[in-house]
């Protein structure tokens, strides 16, 4: 059982893509059911139903929750990424020497700019076009898809300078009812894509990405820790296969 001091198995961490679902959610009109989750677009100017997190920000609603006049959120949809076998995240500032004949010690100081990269890695899969595939996503940041099915052709252009949000979580994977969810959400630029097929080994599907501070929607990042409720992780993060 996995308890919140326990170090974690690798294979407790899911890794999504989170792409926009539908309209925007305005006023009260709009509501979150337990596990839908979005980026808030703008807030109450009192006691509203985002609390403090500000605008840009990641929610996910661990309650049925009526949105405030004045609230806004873009709901998103997680597509796994279930080919992965490994994830990674990197954060680093940069820190200047600044020790002086003052100093008995060393000193540093920092801009307070963080760096993040990372990667993706797993095991290369064929999906088709009119599935919902985070693998599918990946490949179109490179180049265009095409899939022919008899007389069934789909066209899924390629678009390489697109940003994305990643959604790391870290011990998704048979989280129990009461214990925290541990989460990253990352604006992310995939950079790098590579596969390889080598005798006596699986053939791999790799992407390295470079961590930004938001996407073209001003959507931002974040590490999130929430309690897990009853309904709380989408479906997918209990995958029976892969995507």
């Amino acid at each position: 059982m996995a308890g919140t001091s326990q170090a974690r198995d690798g294979r407790m961490a899911l890794s999504f893509i989170l792409e926009k679902n539908g309209a925007p959610l305005t006023g009260t009109s709009g509501s979150l059911a337990i596990g839908e989750m979005g980026f808030i677009i703008s807030k109450a100017s009192s006691t509203s139903a985002f609390g403090d997190i500000p605008v840009g920000c990641f929610f996910i609603a661990s309650a049925s929750t009526t949105l405030k006049d004045g609230d806004s959120i873009q709901k998103v949809k997680p597509y796994f990424l279930g080919f992965a076998t490994s994830k990674s995240l990197s954060q680093s500032k940069n820190v200047v020497d600044v020790t002086m004949d003052y100093d008995a010690a060393t000193n540093n100081v920092s801009d307070g700019v963080v760096s993040s990269s990372g990667s993706i890695s797993g095991s290369a899969i064929t999906e088709t076009l009119n599935m919902e595939s985070g693998i599918n996503i990946l490949q179109s940041r490179f180049t265009s898809i095409i899939s022919i099915d008899g007389s069934t052709i789909e066209y899924k252009e390629a678009q390489t300078t697109e940003k994305d949000i990643l959604m790391l979580g870290w011990n998704f994977r048979d989280c129990k009812v009461g214990e925290f969810l541990d989460i990253d959400i990352v604006p992310a630029l995939f950079s790098n894509l590579s596969k390889d097929a080598s005798y006596g080994s699986s053939q791999t599907f790799n992407v390295d990405y470079t961590g930004n501070f938001s996407d073209e929607n001003n959507f931002v990042g974040g590490h999130y820790i929430v309690k897990n409720v009853e309904g709380l992780l989408p479906s997918i993060a209990r995958p029976q296969a892969a995507s």
